[in-house]
Formats: structure tokens, sequence, C-alpha cells
């Protein structure tokens, strides 16, 4: 057995359900934008305007709220999509991940740009 297998079945009796494994996707991002918020928010930094420091009215909750958004629509797209191809094509290979891949990123390219998230910007490139 691989290292990067794991002890969960794809396929079989005792395989997750595609909605079990979305849900999962989706906490998962919550989860992500809950800790990129801690790491990555500017709110503490002032921003300048007419040449003197002011602070940035920003909401800690809402911006933790949109990035856990964006992160659990990103991961419950991925989940859903990969499971959908390993139950069509019933087979566990890179193709499932690939796909999933392919439909996350169309998520994340989905949101406008004046509502850019953070994760956008390396789709962007």
């Amino acid at each position: 057995m691989s290292i990067f297998s794991s002890d969960v079945p794809v396929a079989g009796p005792y395989a997750p359900s595609c909605a079990s494994r979305t849900a999962d996707g989706a906490l998962r991002g919550v989860l992500v934008g809950w800790c990129w918020t801690a790491a990555f928010r500017d709110d503490a930094s002032p921003a300048m305007h007419d040449g003197r420091a002011v602070a940035k009215p920003t909401s800690l909750a809402r911006l933790t709220m949109k990035n856990s958004a964006g992160f659990a629509a990103f991961l419950g797209a991925f989940a859903a999509a990969t499971c959908f191809c390993e139950r069509t094509r019933r087979a566990d290979d890179a193709w499932n991940k690939v796909f999933g891949g392919a439909v996350a990123g169309a998520v994340a390219r989905a949101v406008p740009a004046a509502d850019a998230r953070p994760y956008t910007y390396a789709v962007d490139a």
C-alpha cells in the first residue's frame, strides 16, 4: 500500500456517498476560510487616505464568512465533481481529480471581479 492511498474505499458497499464527500469538502473549506482570514487578513495595516493613514473599516466576521463561503464552494465543488466522475467511470485514477480540479477552477473563476477572493488570483495568472 502506498503512502498516498486512503483507507477509505472509493467504490463498493463501504464507500461514502457523494453527498457526504461533498459536505466533507465544504466543511473543510469553511475551516480553510477561517485559517485564511486569520493568516492573511489585512485589517491590521492602515489604509492611506489623502496621504495619511486611516483604519480600514472591515468587519472581521464578514471577511471570515466571505472567505469561508468561497473556499467551501471551491472544495465542495471539487469533492462533488471528483465523486461524480468516480461513480460514473467506476474507476479511481488521476483523471477523476483532473475533472474535479477543472470544475473547482470554474467555480473559482465564476467569482465576479468586483468581489474577487484571494484564491482567484492564482487562477487569473
